[in-house]
């Protein structure tokens, strides 16, 4: 049967059903456009467009109705992980963190440590003092780092150890599968560390070694400092006394150059070229507290914490010590926090951030769960500021409504 007797049987069959009217115009009409539409393809290759633009567009909400990536998580020998939450061992104990992706990492013994953030393709690590190991899972896409001191260890599937002590100020990295690339003073722009290599900074000599692990077997991670090999070597002159070779440096401008035009990253550079170790050492109180706005700024939380912390250290008992226990406390866990902003209220009763302090108190222990030092908190800080910015929530914490 052809296009045209088709046609016409449609024709016929309609007609059956259909109150009659004009038979042999309304077939004529049928019938053209029966004819019509076998001889132009238009129609159909229409259709095809409109079903592939149908696959893509389900293609497409396939892909939003799966969401963004899923961030890691990790447990501990004493439950699920939280990150920010600070991580201790003491002299003959090891804590192992176990990822959702496979990586594991070891807070060795005498060592302490925090999550510092958890992504779909890795974590940051921030090493506060003693050794970690980790055996990172190598994937398509992985960003794993390791912040130690003022070092960062990038990681992209490998086993290493690092290592930090910030009394000595020595910083110390070996690889034993794959390769790691790491910053921070004395090194070069990226310094690459493979498999069988180990890497010790050692910032109060200003030296920085590259060796083999196969020629320090059995060696601490951080070696005891040697005078012998750290000293700078000696250049004989044409009588055969020694003297020492010139130090030449290019001029370079200050850190608080670029720090008072507010380009903190041409401050944090300017600062790197010197060695954070040498500023957090003769830096002062007021500087250090600059070096602090500095890391926060540029996005480096290590130089911040490290120079909040060498401010405390070094300047114990003054206003600029008490800021940097504030300072502190905005930039750590709940928990954490909450002692910092202890620290401030109880060095500077009615100092200047005193109100800001008692109030952000009262925010990170009720975000940490303790409802009853919440509450003490609370009631402190209604009877110094009745009317302050955060009485609304000092109310709430005491069960009241919320104005």
């Amino acid at each position: 049967m052809n296009d045209r007797q088709r046609g016409e049987r449609l024709f016929r069959a309609w007609r059956e059903v259909t109150v009659p009217f004009d038979e042999d115009g309304g077939r004529a009409r049928f019938l053209a456009s029966a004819e019509r539409s076998r001889s132009s393809p238009r129609t159909a290759r229409g259709s095809v467009l409109l079903l592939a633009a149908a696959v893509v567009a389900c293609a497409a909400v396939l892909l939003l109705w799966r969401g963004s990536p899923t961030p890691l998580r990790f447990v501990t020998s004493a439950g699920d992980g939280r990150v920010g939450a600070w991580l201790a061992t003491d002299a003959t104990t090891e804590m192992p963190l176990s990822f959702s992706e496979g990586t594991r990492v070891t807070i060795l013994a005498d060592s302490r440590g925090r999550v510092e953030r958890l992504t779909a393709d890795g974590a940051s690590f921030l090493l506060e003092r003693g050794e970690v190991r980790g055996e990172v899972v190598h994937r398509a896409r992985t960003d794993w780092r390791i912040l130690a001191g003022p070092f960062e260890v990038e990681v992209t599937g490998t086993v290493v150890d690092v290592a930090w002590d910030p009394a000595r100020e020595s910083f110390a990295v070996r690889v034993d599968e794959g390769r790691v690339v790491v910053r921070g003073p004395r090194l070069a722009t990226q310094q690459v560390v493979r498999a069988g290599e180990r890497c010790v900074v050692d910032l109060t000599a200003g030296t920085m070694r590259l060796s083999s692990t196969t020629d320090d077997a059995g060696a601490a991670l951080v070696p005891e400092p040697d005078a012998a090999t750290t000293a700078p070597p000696e250049t004989p002159t044409a009588s055969g006394a020694p003297i020492a070779p010139p130090i030449v440096r290019a001029p370079v401008a200050p850190w608080t150059t670029f720090e008072q035009r507010g380009d903190y990253d041409g401050a944090y550079a300017a600062a790197a070229g010197v060695g954070f170790a040498s500023l957090y050492r003769a830096s002062s109180a007021d500087e250090l507290l600059r070096l602090a706005h500095v890391g926060q700024l540029s996005g480096h939380r290590v130089v911040e914490r490290e120079s909040l912390l060498a401010c405390r250290r070094r300047f114990p008992g003054t206003e600029q010590s008490a800021v940097a226990a504030y300072e502190l406390g905005r930039a750590s866990s709940p928990a954490e926090a909450a002692t910092w902003f202890e620290a401030y209220l109880r060095e500077q009763p009615s100092g200047l951030l005193a109100r800001e302090a008692l109030g952000r108190l009262v925010e990170a222990r009720a975000a940490a769960g303790d409802a009853a030092a919440a509450r003490d908190a609370a009631k402190r800080y209604l009877a110094r500021y009745p009317t302050g910015p955060q009485a609304a929530l000092a109310r709430q914490v005491l069960g009241g409504a919320r104005e």
